[in-house]
C-alpha cells in the first residue's frame, strides 16, 4: 500500500533539512575524514607491520633450525672425538696388529657403549676387511651381536667416511641405513705418536633414537624431527616441501598451518648430498603477539580518533556553528520594515565581522529606503499637479468642443462676440 503524498513530502522535507544542517554536514565530514585516516593506517600497518612480524617469525624459525643443526653437529662432533681418541690410541693400534681379545674385554664392554651412546663398532684393516664388529643391544648387554649386513654394507660403502686428509683427521656425519638414520664417525688407527702409517680404520656409530631427538628438542626449546628423504613413509608436508626446495634450489622453507609454523632445512650426508630433512614446529607466538598488539593499537587509535572527533565537533559547534545559528536567528528576527534595527554580536572573529557587514548592509538599505521614500513623495506631488493640469485641459477641450457644436447647429454670430464670455469661465 502506497504512503500518502503528504507523508512522502514530509519525509523528504525532514531528510532534506537534516542533510542541509550545518552540524550534520560538519559531523559527517569529520567522521569521513576519521574513517579514511583509519583505513589508511590499517592498510599501512597490515602491509608493513604484519610483514615485519612475518620476517621476525621467519628469522626465529631459521635461528631455531640453525641451533638444531648445531646441536646435531655437536653430537656428531662428540662421537667423532671419541672415535679419534680411540683410533689414535696405542692399545687400539696393537689390537689392530695382533688381534688380542683382551683389548675388547677391557675397553669395549657395556659401560663403554652406554657412556658414549655407541651402538655399532667396526674395526677395518688396511684391505677393507672387517676384523671386529659388534652391535650393542641395551636389553642384552652381555651378548655380542654382529652388525646387520645391510647396515654394515651401507657404512662400508660410504667412501666419504674414509676420506682422511691426514692421519690425524677423522670423518663424521649422517648416514641413511635401512634400519634408520645413523650418526657415524671414522678415524684412522695409528699410534699416539703418529709415527707410522694407519693400520686400518675404526668406526663408531649409533642410531638416531628418540632420546637423541629429545636432547635436541631440549637444546632448542621446540619440537624437532629428522627425516630420511629416501624413506618410503615420509609425511606429506615433507614430500611437498622437498619438491619445492628442489624446484627453486632453496635450502630452507617455511610453511604455516593454523597456529603453528613449520621450518624445513635440508641436511647433507657425508658425501654432500641432501638426504635428510630437519623440521621444526613452533607456535606462532611472535606473529600472533604482533597481530594482537596491532589490533590493540588500532583499537586505541580508533577510540582516540572518536574522542578527537567529538572534541573537535564540540569546539566547532561552540565556536562556529552555534554562532552562525545565533546570527541567522537574529537576522530572521528583523522584519522587512525594521530596517533601522541593528544586530548586536560580540567577538572579533569572522562571524562577528559578518554581523558587522550585515549591519552595514542594513544601514545601506535604510538609506536606500529613505531616498526612495523622498523620491516617491516628490513623484507623487508632481503626479498630483500633472493630474490637476490634465483635468483642466480636459475640461477646456470638452467645453470648446461643446461650443463648436452649438455654433454650428444654431448659426451663431462670429466667434468674436461669444468667445470672451466662454473663455472667461476658464
Amino acid at each position: 500500500m502506497n504512503k500518502p503524498v503528504w507523508r512522502e513530502k514530509l519525509g523528504h522535507f525532514k531528510a532534506q533539512s537534516l542533510m542541509s544542517s550545518l552540524r550534520t554536514k560538519a559531523l559527517l565530514v569529520t567522521l569521513v575524514v576519521l574513517a579514511l585516516c583509519f583505513i589508511a593506517i590499517y592498510v599501512v600497518s597490515r602491509t608493513i607491520l604484519e610483514r615485519g612480524y612475518q620476517n621476525l617469525e621467519r628469522q626465529a624459525v631459521q635461528e631455531t633450525l640453525y641451533r638444531g643443526e648445531i646441536a646435531l653437529k655437536e653430537q656428531i662432533g662428540f662421537l667423532a672425538n671419541i672415535t679419534r681418541d680411540y683410533g689414535h690410541w696405542d692399545d687400539t693400534y696393537d689390537f689392530a696388529e695382533s688381534g688380542d681379545r683382551s683389548y675388547i674385554n677391557s675397553n669395549l664392554q657395556s659401560y663403554f657403549f652406554e657412556s658414549f651412546k655407541v651402538d655399532v663398532v667396526l674395526f677395518i684393516d688396511e684391505a677393507g676387511t672387517v676384523v671386529y664388529q659388534r652391535l650393542y643391544d641395551p636389553e642384552q648387554p652381555r651378548t655380542v651381536f654382529d652388525v646387520p649386513a645391510a647396515v654394515r654394507d651401507t657404512i662400508l660403502s660410504t667412501d666419504a667416511l674414509f676420506d682422511y686428509e691426514t692421519s690425524q683427521n677423522r670423518s663424521a656425519g649422517l648416514i641413511a641405513t635401512p634400519q634408520g638414520i645413523m650418526l657415524a664417525a671414522a678415524a684412522p688407527i695409528v699410534p699416539s705418536t703418529h709415527a707410522t702409517e694407519p693400520n686400518g680404520s675404526l668406526i663408531f656409530a649409533r642410531f638416531l633414537q628418540s632420546d637423541d631427538m629429545a636432547v635436541l628438542i631440549e637444546s632448542v626449546g621446540h619440537e624437532l624431527s629428522l627425516y630420511d628423504l629416501a624413506a618410503p613413509d615420509l609425511p606429506a608436508d615433507v614430500v611437498t616441501v622437498y619438491a619445492e626446495m628442489l624446484a627453486d634450489d632453496s635450502p630452507f622453507r617455511l610453511s604455516v598451518a593454523n597456529d603453528l609454523v613449520y621450518g624445513y632445512r635440508c641436511l647433507n650426508d657425508l658425501a654432500g648430498n641432501p638426504l635428510f630433512m630437519l623440521r621444526v614446529s613452533m607456535a606462532r607466538n611472535i606473529y600472533l603477539e604482533g597481530v594482537a598488539t596491532q589490533n590493540y593499537f588500532l583499537t586505541a587509535l580508533l577510540l582516540v580518533g572518536l574522542i578527537f572527533v567529538a572534541f573537535t565537533f564540540i569546539l566547532l559547534d561552540g565556536l562556529v556553528i552555534s554562532r552562525i545559528g545565533t546570527l541567522t536567528r537574529r537576522v530572521r528576527e528583523i522584519a522587512p520594515e525594521q530596517h533601522d534595527r541593528r544586530i548586536e554580536f560580540d567577538g572579533n572573529d569572522e562571524v562577528a565581522q559578518l554581523a558587522q557587514q550585515i549591519n552595514v548592509l542594513l544601514q545601506d538599505i535604510e538609506h536606500y529606503d529613505e531616498t526612495m521614500a523622498a523620491l516617491n513623495e516628490e513623484m507623487e506631488r508632481k503626479n498630483v499637479a500633472l493630474r490637476a493640469e490634465q483635468e483642466h485641459k480636459d475640461r477646456f477641450f470638452a467645453h470648446l468642443s461643446q461650443w463648436s457644436r452649438c455654433r454650428t447647429c444654431s448659426g451663431a454670430s462670429s466667434p468674436s462676440s461669444t468667445s470672451p464670455s466662454i473663455f472667461k469661465r476658464w
